[in-house]
């Protein structure tokens, strides 16, 4: 079965309010720092695994 098969319920908790978006720009700037490094760390995870053959 494909992902895109599978049909995933939608919760209110799952829908971003525009008050969420404001609570992301509102990181304190060590929060800020340490989202930065754990972006870095995954960016560069994903591109360390070999790549699929198109």
């Amino acid at each position: 079965m494909s992902l895109d098969a599978v049909d995933y319920p939608v919760f209110q908790s799952d829908v971003r309010t525009t008050e969420d978006n404001k609570n992301e720009t509102s990181l304190t700037p060590a929060r800020r720092a340490a989202l930065d490094a754990l972006e870095r760390e995954f960016h560069d995870l994903l591109n360390s695994l070999p790549r699929a053959a198109a």
